[in-house]
């Protein structure tokens, strides 16, 4: 009986995987880590750097206002707008790129300071696992251990191999052979149907329930379903893992195979004041309740036959809806950051002047203490806000991620 080490969850209706991406899944299964960190940066914190590699050269002092003034210039002679005040760390590439044309004459260039990535060892060690497993792959389907076809005519591929990998494919049978060498179970990551509600949906079920409801022609409905993939990969609508109904940021998204809720899409409907579309979600297909168990057979989420009932573990709702005032618990329903500290936030907004989300976090947490919501994280956790009622931790990202229906809750009169 094989030992095995990892477990690797896949869409249960998938035929075929192609050869080539096969490694970087068992790697993922193996090493799993989050999205690497992508803060908001203001542009204050624009350094000078020795040389254009800002991770193997020491940072120098900050920018003054006349180089922000210069590099300002810098952009706009290369087509960008002027420098911004504020973006996600991994958008400042082209304008860095165009701040940086004349960096070797100047003697120095500018740059920040990469944000510290808690999953850096995990995801070093899946891209090494990738290139290894690469190798391993081909050399057990020239030795015939695994099975490979070609993409499109299904054929047995001829061994030993004369085409690349990205042009074979693995059946399901194959794809857990080859894993079990490699000592990865594949499971269904959900019974065979596929999620469809009532709390969680694929986002492919959720546009095509959302366009019905909505009687749309076929050109908006494509321009729907464009928009809800776009939204899912910039990370404006919360999608959430299939294992544990935590909401999360895949590097690729997957209408097959990542969830939403019904409150995930309308939040994001909400963020245009123009939009007045709302999902009102359809009936679950079934009702019936099953338990998965994890790669080490603790039990784990209760999952539905269509999906994760809820997450398993004190992540940080990425979730705000059109009010801040408490929604009515249920006994089973659990409570979030929002309807905690929903009000107390909205109204700090009101009280303060906040230009960025950062501002804001650090505002919440010079307040925290017996008057609000919130108290210092301590030791491992400093700089970051202890949710008291909820015993779990509000995260900098996700009140980026809700800064702007923040802010326009702030700007509404509620009861």
């Amino acid at each position: 009986m094989t030992d095995f080490v990892a477990t690797l969850y896949v869409n249960p209706n998938r035929v075929y995987w192609r050869a080539s991406d096969v490694p970087g899944l068992l790697a993922q299964a193996l090493h799993p880590s989050d999205a690497p960190p992508d803060p908001m940066v203001s542009r204050t914190e624009l350094r000078r750097f020795a040389s254009a590699d800002a991770l193997a050269s020491k940072a120098g002092p900050q920018l003054t206002k006349a180089e922000l003034a210069d590099l300002d210039r810098a952009c706009k002679s290369e087509g960008l707008p002027a420098l911004p005040n504020e973006l996600p760390y991994s958008e400042w590439g082209p304008f860095l790129d165009a701040s940086n044309t004349g960096a070797e004459r100047r003697g120095w260039w500018a740059g920040l300071i990469p944000p510290a990535d808690p999953d850096e060892t995990q995801r070093l060690a899946a891209v090494l696992y990738e290139e290894q497993n690469t190798k391993k792959l081909r050399e057990w389907l020239n030795s015939g251990r695994v099975q490979a076809k070609i993409a499109g005519s299904f054929l047995p591929a001829d061994v030993p191999l004369t085409t690349q990998l990205s042009n074979l494919v693995l059946m399901r049978d194959d794809l857990e052979r080859f894993a079990a060498l490699a000592q990865i179970q594949v499971k269904n990551a959900w019974p065979q149907t596929m999620p469809n509600g009532p709390d969680y949906w694929t986002i492919e079920n959720a546009f095509a329930d959302l366009a019905k409801q909505a009687g749309l022609h076929e050109g908006a409905r494509d321009t729907l379903r464009d928009d809800m993939m776009q939204a899912a990969s910039d990370g404006t609508l919360t999608v959430r893992h299939p294992h544990t109904g935590r909401a999360y940021r895949p590097k690729v998204v997957r209408g097959f195979y990542e969830l939403v809720t019904p409150a995930d899409v309308n939040a994001w409907l909400a963020t245009d004041p123009g939009a007045k579309l709302r999902w009102q979600a359809g009936p679950s297909s079934t009702d019936g309740t099953k338990h998965r168990h994890d790669q080490a057979g603790a039990e784990a989420a209760p999952v539905s036959e269509n999906g994760p009932s809820h997450a398993t573990d004190g992540s940080d709702a990425c979730e705000v809806a059109n009010s801040a005032t408490p929604a009515t618990q249920t006994p089973n329903q659990r409570r979030t950051w929002r309807d905690v500290a929903g009000r107390y936030i909205v109204d700090v907004i009101r009280a303060g002047q906040y230009g960025t989300a950062k501002e804001l976090y650090k505002a919440l947490e010079a307040k925290a203490g017996p008057e609000s919501p919130f108290e210092k994280g301590t030791g491992l956790n400093r700089g970051r806000l202890f949710v008291r009622e909820l015993t779990r931790h509000l995260s900098q990202k996700t009140v980026q991620t809700n800064w702007k229906a923040l802010r326009e809750l702030a700007a509404k009169k509620l009861p």
